[in-house]
Formats: C-alpha cells, structure tokens, sequence
C-alpha cells in the first residue's frame, strides 16, 4: 500500500530543489564571469575589472534567484490547490 506524501513534505522537496538548482546557478555564473575577464584582460587587468565583474555577476545570480523564487510560488499554489 503506497502512502500519498503529505503536503509539507512535497513542499519541503519541492523548495529543496528549487534551492539546489538556484544554487548550481550562482556558483556556474561566478565561475564563468571569473573566467572570461582573466581571458580577456590577463591577470594584471583582472584586478581592475574585479568590482564591475562582481556587480554584474552579483545582478545575473540575483535574477536567477527571483526566477526560481517565482517556480516555488507557482509550485506552492499548485500544491495549494491540490491540498483542497
């Protein structure tokens, strides 16, 4: 006999996920915005481009986090409406 998840429990898989995946995100763009300005202005430039990579970089992970915040709202409401 197969037991349905609670509510919480979906929930709670379903933010877990979301996190991970807003995660992998943030570290993939530092990785690849670090990458690029070493590539294109050497090392010694590199410092001076730092603080405008940093914002830009910080700007892109903040989208990507509100995207996902959006998915976990949307995903709630689906499990609102399949709770009543």
């Amino acid at each position: 006999m197969n037991k349905r998840p609670s509510i919480s429990a979906l929930r709670a898989r379903i933010l877990a996920l979301r996190w991970r995946r807003a995660h992998a995100a943030m570290r993939v763009l530092a990785a690849d915005s670090i990458a690029s300005q070493v590539a294109a202005v050497g090392a010694d430039g590199f410092a001076l481009m730092r603080a405008s990579g940093y914002q830009i970089e910080t700007a892109e992970a903040l989208r990507e986090i509100e995207h996902q915040l959006r998915r976990c709202r949307r995903a709630l409401n689906h499990l609102k409406e399949y709770r009543a």
